[in-house]
């Protein structure tokens, strides 16, 4: 799960799950707003009831730093801080039992954390 607090430089875009591969920008809201996003191991334990977001933060369009001339252009500061949490290597990421009603199909087999993680990040560098 990411949590974002984004400022007013903004950057952040979203993945349309539509047409992948192309990103919408997230217009920057209100200091106190929090932006979730999923991730694929809550996506796996609530059987896909809520999809996985993809994002990125793209570099924000330069400002004029110098007031005499313009040819002088910087990217504007931003600060990240991230926090990252997992489950647990051994802790189960199929759907949980909570999220699945006797008319539900299982959308994803269940396996550890660990094989999902190794299973993901072999799909990634093949």
């Amino acid at each position: 799960m990411t949590c974002l607090f984004q400022d007013s430089i903004g950057g952040l875009e979203i993945e349309d799950r539509a047409h992948r591969g192309q990103f919408h920008r997230v217009s920057p809201g209100r200091r106190s707003e929090l932006i979730v996003s999923s991730s694929e191991t809550s996506e796996r334990w609530i059987n896909g009831k809520i999809a996985a977001g993809v994002h990125r933060v793209a570099a924000p369009p330069p400002n004029t730093t110098d007031s005499v001339t313009t040819s002088d252009r910087v990217v504007p500061e931003r600060y990240s801080i991230p926090f990252f949490v997992k489950a647990d290597n051994q802790a189960p990421v199929g759907p949980l039992p909570q999220f699945l009603t006797s008319s539900d199909v299982t959308t994803f087999e269940e396996m550890s954390a660990i094989e999902y993680y190794q299973a993901r990040i072999g799909k990634a560098y093949l």
